[in-house]
């Protein structure tokens, strides 16, 4: 059973509204460990992403992982929190980068995952909601034109330094 695929509207209030978002929800058997949930959405990302690349010609993409997490407290009580996981935002230009991409992207949000729940906290994962791929067109700043120099300056011949 593939993830689902819900594409939030266009008009949605991200990132002046030029990312794309597609959630791809956990299911029964990956949802207490970030490896195994990896490894079933790792499939679904690469294609979208090399999707977008097509159609888009050079994009960049990020992802967030929302993880529910629960602990005791001396009063016994249990406490829950929802937190997001990130990865770096990835320039893709080629298609034969987007797996060793992919591979760097887990590693991020899995390293910061257990560097939250190293920390003393006593945090444990309940489970994995869903993993959130935000991919937007790359559109680096265009280089400045070159201006010339006005007339009596370049008459003159001179070395201009700054």
């Amino acid at each position: 059973m593939p993830p689902s695929k819900k594409r939030k509207p266009d008009n949605s209030a991200h990132a002046l509204n030029v990312f794309t978002i597609t959630a791809f929800d956990s299911i029964t058997d990956n949802k207490l460990d970030f490896l195994k949930f990896f490894d079933y959405v790792r499939a679904f990302i690469f294609e979208e992403l090399q999707s977008k690349l097509k159609e888009k010609k050079a994009i960049k993409w990020y992802a967030v992982v929302q993880a529910t997490l629960t602990r005791t407290t001396q009063e016994n009580y249990v406490e829950y929190i929802t937190p997001h996981f990130r990865s770096n935002c990835v320039v893709e230009l080629m298609e034969n980068t987007i797996a060793e991409h992919l591979e760097s992207t887990f590693k991020k949000i899995q390293n910061s995952f257990e560097e939250f729940t190293q920390r003393g906290s006593g945090w444990t994962l309940e489970k994995i909601l869903k993993l959130e791929l935000n991919i937007a067109k790359y559109q680096p700043l265009s280089p400045s034109n070159y201006i010339p120099l006005p007339k009596k300056l370049a008459d003159k011949k001179s070395n201009i330094k700054h």
